[in-house]
């Protein structure tokens, strides 16, 4: 049963094979085309079945036209060449040269007449052999014989002439007696040498022409294969390819089967005569199915020359030659050629145009052709001339010219129009010129050029609209800067201060430095004169002006300082009161030094030694006695004579008489000195105060301190004389009293607290006076008067406590132990504006000034509310205030008996109250830290545990 099974199933395969092969549809292929019968033109097609045979009985209906050509041609008849009636003229062109003796020659006679043997009895045949030319051996002729004959006699030798047999044999089928007609070529070479009389393309024109087809047949593997290939591809042919001589005969026999079973297809187109070349596509409806589509060229004849030019949209910028296409199916003979009317030259077949000699724009180009036959075509063609540039001629030498001073440049253009502008450009300067007499000339100025080697770049334009550049190289030389001194004049008096400045310009491309002596010594511009630093007369001025080129300009003149004067000027921030020497420098200007100087004062005239331009003046009020007003009269002489004059008015005060000192006034040793700051928008409390040691609250309300200060140790141990403690100690006791009166003048309701205050203060500043010298003695009664009118607000509060620990150098003091009084007296003062603050400071400065009568009125008037309620602060008092006497107990208990020897200290505290609700850094409770690692080293065994099971279970299903 398989035995069987097998080749049935091929039997079934086999049956739709076969079913396929039968329904293949028939294949047309053009043969050959000729239109030089226009409006007639024939076309040679075979169509062919599945089997290899021709298709019959084809009519004009089974052929259907496309492509350009069909839209102007149509078919008007259809012929085949089976039958007898229809001639097909052929001409055979075989190879001759010496390559082709012996064999492959033989099997070419061979083939040649078999061939001639296959055709019609009324097909006409030429014959033409070549080897280093090309024959024409039998003219077209049916004569089958003759031509056998001929076939049999043909000889070798020589060389291939491959393209004048070509040449020659599609000439000889454009003569063919019939209008169908084709050229068979065999040979086994190509073109002997590269110079030929006939082109490789001649063949092809003519044959497009003539609408003849060329079939070649190329022998062994040294033909010309790409040749052959292209005279058949262009002529609607085929190339046939013999490697051998064996396979010739076969080759000729489907030559001749083709020629003798094809349709003649005529068409009938009417189109111009001028050569163009049309596409056509042919197909055939048939009983076994419509055909595939074949497409060949359509050429039209040109029985007369046809003039074509080439693509002339591009101005012409130069000498050009244009080269027509002529098509002359008889030849050309001759070439003539006018531009614009006038005879242009004509060489090689085409016309040489030079754009110089012509203007820009368009202009006519004409051709006449004349073909062999005697037929002449002109043409005519529009073509545009580009505007050229000029030739230039710049009048300097281009070898390098040095420009030292101003030159003059003229240039001149030649060519196809005039020069209509010129410009120039040198180091990055743009000169421009103008037409004078049509020389352009400009001037080059080196000043304005860097110095150097330098390139000068001439632009011109002509009338065309085009542009010519020539660079010109030029070595500039290098130019002096040159100056001018702005502000001031060569001879003119100097007498107001008058600015200096200059002005300076250097060659292109370089920098200067410049420097400027005034009477010798270098100044910087712009320079500031004033003639009051310089002495009277004459003085010099120069400037000099070296640029990076290594030039030097220098300008000298001399003007004439007028004598100034001297004017002295003294310290802006003396008072005029005097109470303690005072070192008053007075400044003097003047053009020459100061010579001399003296002052005058109550009579008493003393010379004063110069330091520079200051004259130091000395007021002692010690040296004058007294207190009272004053002049100083200061006169100043420098070294041109010029003198002047100085008026100082002052007031002396200070020089107090011996007060005896008061018996209650206690020996200190240490008192501490206490004032808290607050908030100055607080309402302001008024305390004078002796060493208290109290810590206020921050909660209270602010309080004023007026505390004395004592001397340092150094000025206790210093010498003084009995006299100046006397004066210091009614100094103190004077302050003192100032300061009680302030006190008493808040309110009424204090007089007793600020008695107890005076009181205290007198002591105080009497023991400190009177072991100070003359400068401690007044550093402590100013310490006394700020501390007096300090404010303290409410907010903040900040405690300053002076520790003052005298030790007594005197007398009485070296035999006896210290004592200690701490007293405190505070005075609460409630007020109800801002206003206290200011009777507060109004009455230290009313201690300072001594007007105390008119500051205690002011200071009552602002503080209305006080005043007006006595007992609401008497009581108030009361409940802040300790008792005298309770103080001094606790200040007995607390203070300690300091040394002599030891040095006093001044201690500051600052006490800051805390916040409640707040709580400090310290006091925080640091947040919780979370230690990780357990937590990582668990997570780790876990994945290691998870990673040894999926081992184990993985092994297990492996085993």
């Amino acid at each position: 049963m398989k035995r069987l099974l097998i080749p049935l199933c091929a039997l079934l395969l086999l049956i739709p094979i076969a079913l396929v092969l039968g329904q293949v549809p028939p294949t047309l292929e053009i043969t050959g085309v000729n239109a030089s019968n226009l409006p007639i033109t024939i076309v040679s097609a075979s169509v062919i079945d599945n089997t290899g045979r021709t298709v019959p009985n084809l009519t004009v209906a089974d052929f259907e036209l496309s492509g350009a050509f069909a839209d102007v041609g149509t078919v008007v008849s259809v012929e085949s060449t089976t039958d007898e009636s229809v001639s097909f003229g052929v001409v055979l062109a075989i190879d001759t040269s010496s390559s082709m003796a012996g064999f492959p020659l033989d099997k070419a006679k061979e083939a040649a007449t078999t061939f001639i043997d296959s055709i019609g009895d009324n097909d006409p045949v030429a014959i033409v052999s070549f080897n280093t030319e090309a024959d024409l051996i039998v003219p077209f002729t049916t004569d089958k014989t003759a031509l056998k004959l001929a076939i049999d006699n043909l000889g070798f030798g020589g060389q291939t002439a491959l393209y004048e047999a070509a040449l020659l044999a599609v000439q000889t089928a454009a003569e063919a007696p019939v209008e169908r007609r084709a050229v068979v070529i065999v040979s086994d070479g190509a073109q002997f040498g590269v110079v030929s009389n006939v082109a490789s393309q001649a063949a092809l024109d003519e044959a497009a022409a003539r609408g003849v087809s060329i079939y070649t047949i190329g022998l062994g593997y040294g033909a010309d294969r790409p040749y052959l290939q292209r005279l058949a591809d262009n002529t609607n042919a085929n190339f046939n390819e013999s490697p051998t001589p064996d396979q010739l005969q076969e080759i000729f026999q489907g030559l001749a089967s083709l020629f003798r079973s094809q349709y003649i297809i005529t068409l009938e187109a009417d189109v111009p005569l001028d050569g163009t070349e049309y596409d056509l596509t042919i197909k055939a409806n048939t009983a076994q199915g419509t055909t595939n589509e074949d497409t060949a060229t359509v050429r039209a004849p040109v029985p007369v020359p046809v003039v074509r030019f080439p693509d002339l949209t591009a101005p012409i910028s130069e000498v050009t030659t244009i080269t027509p296409d002529v098509l002359a199916d008889d030849g050309v003979d001759s070439l003539t050629a006018t531009i614009d009317g006038i005879e242009a030259t004509v060489e090689s077949g085409g016309v040489v145009i030079n754009p110089v000699a012509l203007s820009p724009g368009t202009h006519e180009l004409s051709v006449t052709a004349t073909d062999t036959g005697g037929d002449a075509t002109t043409a005519s063609v529009n073509f545009d001339v580009a505007a050229l540039a000029s030739a230039l001629t710049v009048s300097l030498d281009p070898s390098s010219p040095v420009i030292e001073a101003i030159t003059n440049v003229t240039v001149a253009g030649e060519g196809q129009t005039a020069l209509s502008e010129v410009n120039y450009a040198l180091a990055d300067i743009n000169i421009q010129s103008t037409d004078v007499e049509g020389n352009f000339a400009t001037a080059l100025d080196p000043f304005l050029i860097p110095m150097g080697e330098q390139v000068l770049t001439v632009i011109a334009t002509n009338a065309g609209g085009v542009v010519t550049t020539v660079e010109v190289p030029l070595l500039v030389a290098p130019i002096a800067p040159t100056t001018t001194l702005a502000g001031i004049e060569d001879g003119v008096d100097i007498a107001d201060i008058a600015t200096i400045d200059a002005a300076i310009q250097t060659q292109q491309g370089a920098t200067a430095t410049t420097t400027l002596t005034v009477d010798g010594e270098e100044v910087e511009l712009p320079f500031t004169l004033d003639p009051a630093l310089y002495p009277p007369g004459a003085l010099d001025i120069v400037l000099t002006t070296t640029d990076t080129n290594g030039q030097t300009t220098t300008q000298e003149l001399t003007v004439n300082v007028a004598d100034q004067g001297i004017e002295a000027v003294v310290a802006a921030d003396f008072g005029g009161t005097v109470s303690e020497t005072v070192e008053l420098p007075i400044e003097v200007t003047s053009q020459t030094p100061i010579a001399s100087a003296s002052v005058t004062i109550n009579g008493v005239t003393t010379e004063l030694t110069p330091d520079g331009n200051s004259v130091p003046l000395t007021i002692d009020p010690e040296a004058i006695g007294e207190n009272g007003d004053f002049v100083a009269t200061v006169t100043i002489t420098n070294e041109n004579g010029t003198t002047t004059t100085v008026e100082i008015p002052f007031t002396v005060s200070g020089i107090a008489t011996p007060t005896p000192e008061p018996s209650a006034t206690p020996r200190v040793t240490s008192t501490r000195a206490a004032a808290t700051a607050v908030s100055s928008t607080a309402e302001p409390t008024v305390v004078a105060a002796v060493a208290t040691d109290t810590n206020v609250p921050a909660t209270s309300e602010p309080t004023v301190v007026a505390a004395v200060a004592s001397p340092t140790a150094a000025q206790v141990g210093s010498p003084s004389d009995a006299n100046t403690r006397a004066t210091a100690r009614a100094n103190a006791t004077s302050f003192a009293n100032v300061a009680a009166t302030n006190t008493s003048s808040v309110a009424s309701t204090v007089a007793a607290i600020a008695a107890a205050t005076d009181t205290a203060v007198q002591n105080a500043s009497a023991t400190a006076a009177a072991n100070a010298t003359d400068n401690t003695n007044a550093t402590a009664t100013d310490i006394a008067q700020e501390t007096a009118g300090a404010i303290i607000t409410q907010q903040t509060i900040q405690t300053v406590t002076a520790n003052v620990q005298l030790t007594a150098t005197e007398n009485a003091a070296a035999s006896e132990t210290a004592g200690v009084v701490r007293s405190t007296t505070v005075a609460r003062v409630v007020t109800s504006t801002a206003a206290a603050a200011g009777t507060t400071s109004a009455n230290a400065q009313a201690t300072r000034t001594a007007n105390a009568e008119s500051t205690v009125q002011a200071a009552s008037d602002a503080t209305g509310t006080a005043a007006n309620a006595p007992t609401e602060t008497t009581e108030a008092t009361e409940q802040v205030v300790p008792t005298l006497e309770e103080t001094a107990e606790a200040t007995e208990e607390e203070t300690p008996v300091v040394d002599a020897t030891t040095p006093p200290t001044v201690e500051v505290i600052a006490t800051l109250t805390p916040v409640s609700g707040l709580q400090t850094g310290g006091d925080q409770t640091p947040p919780t830290q979370t230690d990780i690692v357990p937590y990582i080293v668990c997570g780790g065994a876990a994945l290691l545990l998870a990673l040894l099971l999926f081992l184990l279970s993985r092994g297990r299903r492996v085993s």
